[in-house]
């Protein structure tokens, strides 16, 4: 005969609710939107942009510069895509398209590099 044991669970007493939820680097809102992930990847493509802009400065130029620019801009833009890819609305592809436009202005990227739809 099996019996089965009854465990004592605590009551939770400090849960708070929270807007927004960050896991493994990705963050969605309690609508699940992906929103605030968009922007934090702006944002460090921004950065991204600017560390680009200092490696061209010192010297840092053709397939070195685009490899780089694949290594460290294209990698956040795409971290954990298929994760959070079908939640973008226009608006949010819009602007990752944007980056994307101006790695390829300034010549961190080829000017035949993907655009945003085909890369998502």
């Amino acid at each position: 005969m099996i019996s089965l044991l009854k465990t004592h669970i605590p009551a939770a007493t400090h849960l708070t609710r929270v807007v927004s939820l960050k896991v493994i680097i990705v963050t969605f809102n309690t609508k699940l939107s992906f929103e605030p992930h968009i922007l934090y990847i702006i944002q460090s493509a921004a950065r991204s942009i600017y560390g680009l802009k200092t490696f061209r400065a010192h010297g840092l130029t053709g397939k070195s510069l685009r490899d780089v620019t694949q290594a460290t801009l294209m990698a956040r833009l795409t971290y954990a895509v298929p994760a959070w890819r079908g939640f973008l609305n226009v608006a949010e592809k819009d602007h990752i398209e944007s980056v994307i436009k101006k790695a390829k202005r300034y010549g961190y990227l080829p000017s035949d590099f993907e655009n945003v739809h085909t890369l998502l």
